[in-house]
This record gives C-alpha cells, structure tokens and sequence, in this order.
C-alpha cells in the first residue's frame, strides 16, 4: 500500500499478517495512557491550584449571566463547563472530566487517522509517545483550555493536508470550517489567534494571485467574524478593544511574575511603555535567554517527559530506553533517507509551511514570556504536529532499516521481533499503570473543611457586590462563594501605608488574609495583633483557625 504522505509506505517493517498485533498494541498504548491519565486526573484535588479556580469561577459566571469572560482567560472551555456549574466540590470533580474527554480525543484522532490511511508505523510511534508523556497525563487531568487548544491545533493543521490527500469539499465547505476552526481557536486562547492568523498567512503567502485563495480568504473572515462575535463585542463594551487580552496587553511587558500582583491598573506596562524603558540589549537578551529556556524546555518536551509518572523496575526502564532509543534512530534514519532520495512528502506544502511558520513565530513569543512563566503547556501546543511529522519520519525509517536485514523464511523477520518485544513491554507497562490507577483511586476527593464552610457563610452575609481584598493565596476556593462578591489580590512590593491606599481609592471594604497570604505579604503582619481593631479602625467579622491554617476577615473604613 502506497501513501503520498509517508513516502510510499509499503508495509515491509510490518508484513500486512501482522496488522493484527500491531492493532493490539495500540490499543493498549492507548489505554494504557489513558490509565496513566486518569491516575493524575483523580491525583488533582486541589479546588484552588494553578488556573483550575479561575476557570471554574468563570463558568459559574457565565452560568449566571454575569460575565463572558474575565479579560485573560477566554471563554469557549468555561462554556463547555456550564451544565456541570454549581458551588460545590462535585463541579471541580466533574470539569476534570471535560478535559480528560478533549484530550483522550485528540490521541484517539491522531493514532487512528494514521492507521486508516494506512501509516501503521507512524500511528505506533504516535501512540507510544502520547502514551507515556507525563505532560500529556497532566493536560487530560487538570482543569484548563489546553486539552481543548492542542485539538483545535491539529484539526487546523489537518485542514493543511487536504490537498494531498485529496479529499475535495464544497466551494463554501472549507473556507468556512477553516474560519470556524480559528473563531473557535481565538474563543479558547489568545494564542489561538496569532495560529489561526498564521494558517491564513500561509495560506495566501503560497498561492498569493490564486482568485480563489482571496475568496476562500473573504468567506473565512466572515465565519471567524461570526463565531468570534460574542467574544469581539464583549471585549470592545468592557475593555475598549475587540482583541483585547490581559496577557497579551499587559502581562507579556512584565518584568517578573509577581508583577501580576499590581498595585494600581493604570500604573500597569504596556508595549509602548516597556520600549520606552528598556534597550535594546535588555530586549534582546531577554528574548535569547528565553529561546534558550524553550530549547531546553523542548529537550523536556520530546524526550525528558516521554516517561512513566513513576520509576518502573530497571528492566523495564532500560527496555523503555531501548524502545525511546529505536525510535530516535529511525527518525535520523528517515531523516536522512528523506535528504537524500527524492520521494513523496510527508505532508504538503502548505503543511509543511504551515508547521515552519508556528514554530518561527510561536516559540519566540513562548521565549519572551519565559522569563515570567516558563511551562511546557505552552510548547506541548506544537507537540500534535510534531508527534504526527516525526511519526512518519520514523516510519520512513524504519522501512530503510528493514532491508537492512535479509528476509530468512525460517526465521522470524526482525519487525515481527521488535514488534513482540513492544508488545510484552507494553503488557507490562499498562499492568503497572493499572496499578497506580489503583492507588489514586484511595485519594481523598476534595472536600470543603469545616472552617472553610463556616467562612463561606460569613462571606454570604456580606453586601450584594462587597469588594474584598485577599490572597495571593490557596487557601480558599474562592468561586465557591457568593458570586457577585468582587475579589482583589493583594499587591507585591508595597507597604501598609500604599495598601490602605488601595483599598481607599478602589473603595475596598473587606480584607481577608490567611497564613499563606501573610506569608506573602509581610506588611499585612499587623493585622495579626491582638489591638488589630483599636489600631486599624477596622472590624474582625470572623477569626478561626484549624491544623491547616487560619482565616480573618475584615470590615475596613474605607468603603
């Protein structure tokens, strides 16, 4: 069997009578991942930890009708979200199965769309790197857009490969799903739209006097602008500007982290303050410190995190070594088979021009952003396509190494060998990820403790729309109060004197603080003081504590 997109593949490292077994190892790859991300899905019980409560929150806000988005996180996931809505610990359990769903698609997708166009090969290298990557168990397990983002990414990119695999649609057929497929991008992510922007780039770029291309552009435009529509007209109402994003207007000019933290939202950078106050060689190095920090970030990526989420007994470490090892020196193998022999590409033009431009875009702007959060999330965006590409570069070379070897009747070819030993390795590597799945079944599920559950009913009792200064903390799963409450962080580098003026100006007229919001913030210290209310005015509407911690809140003066 010959296929454009893997280079003539003809099943010579796999004979066609051993389909069978290579069916049975990926299915069991598969869910033998899909176990592994489970394990960390029930392993995830922290109702506040990373974005998980931002999103949640969000949700629960527009289930109530109150907001579409919260300026930085776009809203298409926390839509997703809403029949699950409610105030209680079962939302969280139950949103982490929304990603876990997106995410075990997106693997489904990828391996068996390389199957049925019969890449047996690549669908296996695939699977075995989706399988065990311990980044790939975290994105199916946590509360967040990502799952969400990498399938839109590789249905995008998909769309680039349709030519060569000619599967004809509509005049008006594809140019719309391409425009819906980037409407849907931008409403998951602002990084969406810089990759749906650079797939109509490219896509114009290749075929620029191409009348087709333009109208194919226009239809596209107008799609997007449908789908888009609600998120473009909340942002030009509420922040002034339709493709306005916290992150990317402000956030991304930071110096450090905890700058996010800020004292005064008129007082916050922007592009045109941050080139006023630095050079050009603070821009430049920062931007190569931060290629730097993506390089070894990709190292992780691609060979680092391609691993069991726990150490497996040295045979089996050393045979996964081995399996990782194989697969390396086919892709060198293909690699050079493919510069050196003219053949059939892996994808088309536009899909290779397409995956050059999101890498030469995407990975500076992940660099530059480096310097204040630097996760693997942000490259795993790319690792769809990468995860298909070097798949069939694989492929390609695996078909060489096979004529390496003469075929012997009596003796078992070397792929049927290799792929028993993968099978046996598999068999035992799923048996060991049952049985931490096992094991992550006896966490607790996350539960609301006493202490918080009495705060949530003084926080209840507060004004409609209190305004209430607290955190940066974990200690308290703020969406699980009153909605319309109004929270604000705390801000960084100040003193009791810059706080108290915040508070004022923003008429901000309660104040809650914890242990890990004190720890944070040494100038709220005082508020610990047996004369906190005869020295700050202000009263103590609830104070209690447990083996965890504490909590006081504040009615302040300045309301």
């Amino acid at each position: 069997m010959s296929d454009p997109l893997n280079g003539g593949e003809s099943r010579r490292a796999f004979s066609p009578r051993d389909d069978h077994l290579l069916g049975i190892v990926l299915v069991l790859l598969v869910c033998s991942g899909l176990v592994q991300a489970l394990s960390a899905l029930w392993a995830n019980t922290s109702l506040q930890a990373g974005d998980q409560g931002a999103y949640l929150q969000l949700a629960l806000a527009q289930a109530e009708g109150r907001a579409l988005t919260d300026g930085n996180r776009h809203p298409l996931y926390p839509a997703l979200l809403i029949p699950l809505a409610e105030r209680d610990p079962r939302f969280f359990m139950r949103a982490r199965w929304v990603s876990f769903g997106i995410g075990a698609l997106l693997i489904v997708m990828m391996v068996w769309g390389e199957w049925r166009r019969g890449k047996n090969i690549a669908a296996l290298v695939i699977a075995g790197f989706l399988s065990f990557h311990v980044q790939m168990a975290r994105t199916l397990s946590e509360i967040w857009c990502e799952p969400l983002v990498y399938l839109l990414v590789f249905l995008l990119w998909k769309e680039t490969e349709r030519d060569v695999e000619r599967q004809p649609t509509g005049r008006w057929a594809r140019p719309s799903l391409w425009g819906a497929l980037s409407g849907l991008l931008f409403l998951t992510k602002g990084t969406g739209l810089q990759v749906a922007a650079l797939f109509w780039l490219t896509h114009v770029v290749l075929t620029p006097r191409c009348r087709a291309t333009w109208r194919e552009f226009g239809i596209g435009a107008a799609v997007f602008l449908t789908v888009s529509s609600p998120l473009l007209t909340w942002n030009s109402f509420q922040y002034g500007s339709p493709f306005y994003s916290f992150a990317s207007t402000h956030n991304m000019w930071f110096d450090e982290a905890d700058e996010i933290w800020f004292e005064d939202p008129a007082k916050l950078p922007t592009l045109g303050s941050y080139i006023a106050t630095h050079s050009v060689t603070e821009v430049v190095g920062r931007l190569f410190r931060g290629l730097l920090l993506e390089g070894e970030m990709a190292r992780g990526v691609l060979w680092s995190d391609w691993r069991h989420p726990e150490p497996l007994p040295f045979p089996v470490h050393l045979f996964h070594l081995l399996f990782k090892g194989l697969i390396g020196i086919a892709i060198l193998t293909g690699a050079f088979v493919s510069l050196r022999r003219r053949g059939e590409p892996l994808t088309s033009r536009w899909g290779w021009f397409y995956c050059a431009a999101l890498v030469v875009f995407l990975v500076p702007s992940f660099g530059w952003y480096a310097q204040l959060t630097n996760e693997p999330r942000f490259l795993m965006t790319l690792v769809p396509v990468a995860a298909i590409l070097l798949g069939r570069v694989a492929s390609r070379g695996f078909e060489e190494m096979a004529t390496w070897f003469p075929r012997r009747p009596s003796f078992p070819s070397p792929g049927r060998v290799c792929l028993a030993l993968v099978l046996v390795y598999t068999l035992v590597v799923a048996a060991f990820s049952l049985i931490l799945a096992w094991r992550t079944t006896m966490v607790p599920s996350p539960t609301v403790t006493a202490l918080q559950q009495d705060l949530y009913i003084r926080l209840n009792e507060l004004p409609e729309g209190a305004k209430i200064a607290h955190g940066p903390s974990h200690g308290l799963p703020v969406w699980m109060a009153r909605g319309d409450l109004q929270w604000r962080a705390t801000p960084w580098k100040i003193d009791w004197d810059r706080f108290t003026g915040m508070l004022k100006r923003e008429r901000i007229g309660f104040v809650l603080v914890d242990n890990e919001t004190i720890a944070r913030r040494p100038y709220l210290e005082r508020l610990l003081k047996p004369s906190v209310e005869k020295e700050t005015g202000w009263k103590v509407l609830f104070r209690d504590r447990d083996l965890e911690g504490f909590f006081l809140l504040f009615e302040t003066d300045m309301d």
